[in-house]
């Protein structure tokens, strides 16, 4: 017979200690990938944090854990862009006004960064943000956002020149 009352609290301090661990990436990850819309990340992390403590007993290798979590992150990124799109249709439907979203970039490099990622796609965003902000290979990328590596590369060239494009002015080839 198995003690569920000195497991349980095991396993609470092993989540505990590993999202006081990966806390802070794992916010710095869901503001890039929310752009403008970063002051979300809070919620998203601990919507990402809710859902991997349930989804818990399921997880059997804990080296994977950081790329499990990262994946649980990006999905609700996608759930929260999927939320907006369908309050804009909604709004838009029931013609109530809309707030602009004010997209024109001040001097200040991270706002200029994150409206320059607004006008990426998502998944161009998700593959730049996972290679070029959280140091994965494109494989590892591609393994992420569930794709072949070839499409997360394609994505990744096309974020690259979108971005030198609205960044020119940053940008001095080399």
């Amino acid at each position: 017979m198995t003690d569920t009352s000195t497991t349980q609290p095991n396993k609470q301090a092993q989540f505990s200690r590993f999202v006081r661990e990966i806390h802070p990436g794992a916010l710095r990850f869901a503001s890039m990938l929310l752009g403008s819309h970063a002051n979300m990340a809070p919620d998203v992390v601990q919507k990402a944090c809710l859902s991997a403590w349930r989804k818990l007993d399921s997880q059997r290798e804990p080296g994977r854990l950081p790329g499990w979590f990262r994946t649980i992150i990006l999905n609700e990124v996608r759930s929260y862009f999927r939320w907006l799109n369908i309050r804009q249709k909604t709004k838009h439907l029931l013609g109530l006004n809309q707030t602009q979203h004010d997209a024109s970039p001040d001097h200040g490099l991270r706002t200029r960064l994150e409206c320059a990622l607004d006008t990426l796609s998502l998944k161009q965003r998700e593959v730049f943000v996972l290679v070029y902000l959280n140091d994965l290979s494109v494989p590892e990328a591609a393994q992420v956002i569930g794709c072949a590596p070839g499409t997360a590369k394609s994505h990744l060239h096309r974020a690259i020149v979108k971005l030198r494009d609205t960044l020119n002015d940053l940008w001095s080839p080399s």
